[in-house]
This record gives structure tokens, sequence and C-alpha cells, in this order.
């Protein structure tokens, strides 16, 4: 009974005593995990975010997102499909992209466009790197409307598109050619 009269007190409450830093505090200095509602965490913000900028925590926290980011294609289709709909709010857009369509995507292991195969790395913008391409850019991020494809071609897409990207491709191929068969390679860089 008097179990159940402790958790009753604190579903009224409006303050909150940190457990780290000593301080009662109003009920809105402490974090409202959904998971957790009626008690919620035990550290106030200003402690929480004290323990969390330490280096060795932030580190540590940056290392894990890392491995992640580059071992769990699960996590990194979450990731995609998270940052397409971040973009398609801040351009009004219509987006129906998934995680498990990023997915199917990223286990084929090839562009879209290129067939050249991802590198999944920690880093977002490697030049093999996955990224979300939309081919109209005015449709949204809508399944039938995108692709996925190596940053590299996505980022030359986004600046200048497929029509004026193409024929700079097939002369860079034609020049490639020629080396190969013993021509001269004076038009590269």
């Amino acid at each position: 009974m008097a179990e159940l009269s402790l958790q009753h007190n604190q579903l009224f409450e409006t303050t909150k005593r940190c457990t780290r830093c000593g301080q009662t505090k109003a009920l809105a200095q402490f974090f409202n995990r959904s998971h957790n509602r009626k008690f919620g965490p035990s550290w106030c913000l200003e402690c929480h975010r004290a323990w969390s900028m330490r280096p060795e925590i932030a580190a540590k926290r940056k290392a894990n997102y890392g491995n992640r980011f580059s071992k769990d294609l699960s996590f990194r289709a979450s990731s995609m499909a998270r940052s397409v709909k971040h973009r398609a709010i801040q351009l009004s857009v219509p987006c129906d992209v998934t995680s498990e369509w990023v997915e199917t995507r990223l286990r084929s292991g090839k562009c879209e466009l290129t067939g050249l195969p991802f590198v999944i790395s920690n880093a977002r913008r490697e030049i093999y790197s996955p990224s979300i391409d939309r081919v109209d850019s005015a449709a949204g991020y809508l399944q039938q409307n995108c692709r996925v494809v190596i940053w590299g071609v996505n980022a030359a897409l986004n600046n200048w598109g497929l029509e004026a990207f193409a024929p700079v491709a097939r002369s860079l191929i034609a020049i490639l050619d020629r080396g190969r068969n013993g021509a001269d390679n004076s038009g590269l860089c």
C-alpha cells in the first residue's frame, strides 16, 4: 500500500530532486521519456548535458554511431530514410520512402544508375557511399521517383542534371578507352 501511495504522490508532483547535483527542480527540467513517463530519469537536463558532453563520452557515442552506420545496413537505411523525411519536410514535398525500401536497395549492393558497388563506411559523403536521388526534383521523395545511387553521381546530378552530366561522362569514357588502346592521354588533367 505504501508503494502505491508513493507512486500516486509522484504522479502529481511538480518538482523532482536530481540525484546527481542534489537540487530540486521543476519536472520540465528533466527529460520526459515515453517509456518512463510516470517517474522519468533521475538526472536533470543540465547534469545530463554536462555528462554527455565530456570528451570521452562524446567520442564513445560517435564511435558507436559510426560502427553501426558502417556495419548495420538496417541502421544505415533507417538513418537515410529519416534524413529524406526531414528534407521532404524542409522542402514541403511529399515523401513515402521507408527504411525497408532503402534497405532493400542497399542489400543489392550496387548503384541503381551506374551499377558500381556501394562502399559502406562511416562517411556519409564518400564518392561510393549510398545516397537517395530524386529523378524529378519537383515530384518529391516518392518511391517511384527515387533511386539509391553512389553519392558522387548524386552530387553531380544535383548540380547539373543527367542531360548535362551524361556528355561529360561519355567524353571521359572515350578518353579512358583511347588510353587503354595505347593512344595519347593528353586530354586528361
